[in-house]
């Protein structure tokens, strides 16, 4: 079995609206095996935790995929 995952980036802002203006949207489609999925969600992880270390200060290791990374700015 195949398991797509899709997400969006960006909007449709002006590019002089504002600084942090996003005027291209981006649509993503990802297709992996789903024999891949845990491997590739502990790699996942483990990338945000060593380039954001302070940001992951829960003790259930999952709820770290709650926690968004958003260019300059941090969404839960």
């Amino acid at each position: 079995m195949r398991i797509c995952y899709l997400d969006e980036s960006g909007g449709c802002e002006a590019p002089d609206s504002n600084g942090a203006a996003t005027p291209v949207m981006v649509i993503l489609g990802l297709v992996v095996d789903a024999t891949s999925v845990p491997t590739l969600t502990r790699d996942f992880l483990a990338l945000k935790r060593r380039h954001f270390p302070g940001r992951f200060t829960d003790s259930r290791a999952l709820d770290h995929i709650l926690m968004e990374i958003k260019g300059r700015r941090f969404c839960r």
